[in-house]
């Protein structure tokens, strides 16, 4: 091999690798937006294990009226604030890929704000991290390993 295919190798090696690393972080967000859904929408618990603050008494009357009460906070009462939230925005710099999750409609991004005011939900508790660290970690080593040794 002469240098420069060996320039090639690499290039397309670093391509290979960052496109694991954007892939990766994408599927991860999503999972993390889930387990973040899960966990507000089935406990109404915060990311530091407590409840959340609860509805106004008016507020939890109207949504009980209409069946929509589950016995805790769930923030939910359409589902539409869930289906929106989501990836806003990508980027990466310098091997450094991040996504930003919120809401991808001005209402969403209204109630996220709101619901923040009183209920910080947007955050996973430390074993939601864990399990999205672990899950992922071994795929990008694994991808890490394939791409390598091609």
């Amino acid at each position: 091999m002469n240098i420069n295919e060996f320039i090639s190798n690499l290039r397309a090696t670093t391509d290979a690798l960052i496109q694991s690393i954007e892939q990766t972080t994408l599927i991860a967000s999503n999972d993390a937006i889930a387990l973040l859904q899960q966990r507000v929408q089935e406990t109404g618990i915060d990311a530091n294990g407590n409840a959340f603050e609860d509805y106004t008494p008016a507020y939890k009357k109207s949504k009980t009226k209409k069946g929509k009460y589950s016995g805790h906070v769930d923030l939910t009462v359409s589902g539409e604030m869930w289906r929106s939230i989501g990836i806003t925005e990508e980027r990466g710099e310098n091997g450094i890929y991040t996504a930003v999750i919120g809401g991808r409609d001005e209402n969403t991004k209204d109630l996220i704000k709101y619901n923040s005011d009183h209920r910080n939900f947007m955050i996973l508790s430390e074993s939601e991290i864990k399990t999205i660290t672990d899950i992922y970690e071994e795929n990008i080593t694994n991808d890490f390993v394939k791409i390598l040794f091609r």
